[in-house]
């Protein structure tokens, strides 16, 4: 999910811009988060909410991904393991239903599919990459001032239970994604991403506990292909 889109992205920063597609579906009406833009004074449930996204450097949890295609009846499912550090990058390791290994890091992308060559961009060679880097950071940081500069942000709910809707700023991001809500209660349990399109990604986490604070060995080697 996550390189076909930061490729859409970098693609479109480098051709004429096009007016882009109807959706098929109506994105992201599902959720009311959209009702509560996020306002000073910020909300107390907001600013617990980020302070304990920030006291979470290092995040890893099993995920279960679900992709609605407009032009398949059904989704198509994924599944693997899920690594976050706040100042290195985010590692997609998808186990199933095909292995496939993705980086996305402050110095590039790296994308390792079972049987074919890896696919590299480094970040010194295209700025959008680091951007795409800084974005998805953000998005499990709880970074205030990073998501206000790349969304219209809302927020709803509390520690007990919230939501976080984002809407892209940037004329180049809103071709490609159109909605996103993050929830969760301690940590962030789900994510959906409503594309341009009309397709849905929807991914669900299961954060793993009473692991080190600090990166293992191997978690250092994956991210550093980023």
């Amino acid at each position: 999910m996550m390189i076909t889109l930061v490729l859409a992205l970098i693609g479109l920063q480098e051709t004429p811009p096009t007016p882009p597609s109807p959706p098929s579906v109506a994105p992201g009406l599902d959720s009311d988060v959209f009702q509560h833009p996020l306002a000073e004074p910020r909300p107390a449930g907001w600013q617990e909410v980020s302070k304990r996204l920030r006291a979470k450097p290092v995040f890893r949890a099993k995920f279960e991904q679900k992709k609605k295609l407009v032009a398949l009846k059904r989704p198509l499912r994924s599944s693997g393991e899920f690594l976050f550090c706040a100042d290195r990058g985010v590692c997609w390791d998808t186990l199933e239903p095909h292995p496939i290994l993705f980086v996305l890091s402050p110095r590039g992308l790296f994308q390792k599919v079972e049987g074919e060559e890896p696919v590299e961009v480094k970040a010194a060679d295209q700025p959008m990459v680091r951007q795409m880097s800084r974005v998805f950071l953000s998005l499990f940081s709880g970074d205030e001032e990073q998501l206000l500069e790349n969304f219209q942000v809302f927020f709803s709910g509390d520690e007990k239970g919230w939501e976080l809707g984002l809407e892209p700023r940037g004329s180049v991001m809103k071709k490609v994604i159109t909605r996103i809500v993050l929830a969760g209660r301690d940590t962030i349990h789900s994510l959906t991403m409503i594309e341009a399109s009309g397709d849905r990604t929807e991914i669900e986490f299961e954060p793993r506990l009473g692991l080190p604070a600090e990166l293992t060995p191997e978690e250092e080697r994956r991210l550093g292909k980023g």
